[in-house]
Formats: C-alpha cells, structure tokens, sequence
C-alpha cells in the first residue's frame, strides 16, 4: 500500500469513529474518486453514514473528483494540509458540485480538528 493508500485508511478509521462526522454522513451517499498525479487512484464509497470502502481504481460512476500531486492529497487526508487552502492556491481541483465541497471540507475539517 503507498502512502495515499495509508492515510486513506487511516481517514477511513477516524471518520467511522467520529460521531459528529457520522451524522455529517447521513443521506449523503457518494462516490468519490482521489487522483493524484503519478499513483493510482483511489474510489472512496459513501454510504449509509460511513466511509463504507476504499478500492484502488476509479470509478466510472464517481459524482465527486480530487485531484492533485500525491503529496498534497497524503496531506490532505493525514490532516497536515487544509484542503480549502489546496484548492485556493490551485494544488488541488475539485469536480463536483459546491455541495458536495462544502460537506467534504467539513468532514475532513471535523476529523482533524
């Protein structure tokens, strides 16, 4: 596993445990794909409250993209890069709807704060 696989996992753990983030989570049902440059991308699956699965590859029904280098992307999910300041600065792109941005920032906010 590379290190975006391992900070993914690690995401995964901390917003399954985080009630806040869990209520967060309810009714919002995505599929999210992380693409960084060089690595494999990752689908995250949103589903009932939880971060329900992690696959290494993209998949085709992804409502919501991340993309950026594979350092800002471990940063981002380890917590030690805010992803709102990535995206100002242009080292990340976000394809989805402001919603969706909204609700995800929020979430990585409430598991790293």
């Amino acid at each position: 596993m590379d290190d975006l696989g391992r900070a993914l996992a690690n995401f995964q753990v901390r917003v399954d445990g985080n009630p806040m983030v869990r209520k967060m989570l309810k009714d919002w049902n995505r599929h999210i794909v992380v693409k960084p440059t060089t690595g494999p991308p990752y689908s995250l699956v949103i589903s009932k409250a939880r971060l329900e699965q992690i696959v290494e590859e993209e998949l085709s029904d992804a409502e919501v993209m991340l993309t950026a280098r594979d350092e800002v992307l471990v940063g981002i999910f380890d917590g030690s890069i805010n992803p709102a300041d990535a995206y100002a600065s242009g080292d990340l792109l976000f394809h989805g709807t402001i919603q969706d941005e909204m609700r995800l920032d929020a979430v990585v906010q409430y598991v790293w704060d």
